[in-house]
């Protein structure tokens, strides 16, 4: 039969227990090695009671940026300093209007072509069976999912409607010279290249892609910026979220504004980063 030892333990400083009510209240696992490992490496004697000393982990303070549908002069604010959204990728549409069987379009020297029912996903071709907003997402998944060294790595696509908006995967001036073309009138190409692509220039991030490639451009920006103010935090990306982080540890980080202009960009941590903590000491008696 298994044995059960109890022990009381009372704490000076901050609680190291987790929760709001008696359900739910515990001691973070975090709390609880620490507290084994004081005991482990010996504890101390005082007034009649034994006890430890544990200093809980510093912590960056940090918060969130969620993009949505990013556009031309959004703005994020770190610390006073905007970096601003302006497009810095090559871009060209295909508009779908009533695409038949047959008709084509030529992404840099790769040509798609309409199919009436469904297509196989990866092949060179799209399905045009239903409506104009079925036949751009239908060109845009297969642009995408396509397998060849002229667009894997170097072109992607996004649709909205009956709109494909081709672009290139890296930011910068490279992918002004991938060729574009269409079948005039019912898949008709904005250029015979894609365009607009632009040099990186500082504080600003492309927002030309998709939500995920403009929350990776922002990381990129601020990990990159040469501004005093930015460089005191850093950038990490996932999906169309980015995760900034004082660079230094503790409650100094929770002073660094965050806001946005425009909309479309959720922040996280009411105007500043959140969360820090200086890793205050606290003291178990059991």
């Amino acid at each position: 039969m298994a044995s059960i030892i109890n022990i009381q333990v009372k704490y000076e400083g901050k609680s190291p227990v987790t929760g709001t009510n008696s359900a739910a209240k515990r001691v973070s696992v975090d709390n609880l090695a620490q507290l084994l490992y004081a005991l482990n490496h010996g504890s101390r004697y005082n007034q009649g009671n034994g006890y430890v000393q544990v200093q809980e982990t510093v912590v960056a303070a940090s918060a969130t940026a969620t993009c949505a549908s990013v556009v031309n002069a959004n703005t994020i604010v770190i610390a006073g300093t905007s970096l601003t959204a302006a497009q810095r990728r090559a871009t060209g549409t295909l508009t779908a209007a009533t695409a038949i069987a047959g008709n084509t379009c030529v992404i840099n020297g790769v040509t798609f072509t309409g199919a009436a029912g469904a297509v196989v996903p990866g092949e060179a071709t799209f399905s045009v069976d239903t409506g104009d907003t079925e036949t751009a997402t239908s060109l845009a998944a297969q642009i995408n999912a396509y397998v060849d060294p002229r667009i894997t790595g170097l072109i992607a696509a996004k649709s909205a409607a009956a709109v494909v908006t081709v672009y290139a995967v890296n930011q910068g001036t490279a992918g002004n010279g991938y060729t574009l073309a269409g079948t005039a009138v019912t898949l008709a190409a904005s250029g015979s290249v894609l365009a607009n692509g632009a040099a990186l220039t500082n504080n600003t991030f492309d927002f030309a892609g998709t939500d995920t490639t403009t929350a990776a451009a922002l990381a990129y920006a601020i990990n990159n910026s040469t501004t005093a103010a930015v460089q005191r935090v850093t950038a990490t990306s996932s999906s169309n979220v980015v995760t900034i982080t004082a660079k230094v540890a503790g409650v100094a980080g929770n002073a660094i504004t965050l806001t946005q202009t425009g909309g479309t960009i959720t922040l996280t941590g009411g105007g500043f980063l959140a969360n820090g903590s200086a890793g205050e000491p606290t003291r178990w008696s059991f």
